[in-house]
């Protein structure tokens, strides 16, 4: 036997016959679009130019940050039910996150700076 239970609006499947279904709760996404928020910086050095404008950069951690969300909110919606307002949030979260990790630990600690030296090099 199937059941399914009424959460957020959405039907979710909770067991199959006598077997529990996993479940993977909102909070437990979003937290792990938070940690990979930590990591976005480091994968931002990795693909860019010492030389290139911060503007660019920046946008591209935006970038990484909003598939970051939207990954987490597709996992997290069930069918065609994408709330945008938890894409918008995850977002947010996953920016404020990577903004803060990258001023406040990789650039005081030079990981950002030696990660741009590994991968795409400016000419010397």
């Amino acid at each position: 036997m199937i059941t399914a239970s009424l959460r957020s609006g959405v039907f979710a499947v909770t067991s199959l016959g006598d077997q529990p279904v996993a479940d993977t709760s909102t909070a437990t996404i979003q937290a792990l679009s938070l940690v990979i928020g930590v990591f976005i910086p480091v994968l931002v050095a990795l693909v860019t130019k010492a030389s290139w404008h911060p503007g660019l950069k920046a946008g591209l951690l935006a970038g990484l940050s909003a598939v970051s969300a939207a990954i987490t909110e597709w996992l997290n919606s069930p069918g065609d039910n994408f709330v945008w307002s938890q894409f918008l949030l995850t977002f947010i979260g996953t920016v404020v996150t990577a903004v803060a990790f990258h001023f406040g630990i990789w650039k005081p600690t030079v990981v950002t700076e030696k990660a741009q030296a590994v991968l795409v090099k400016d000419r010397a």
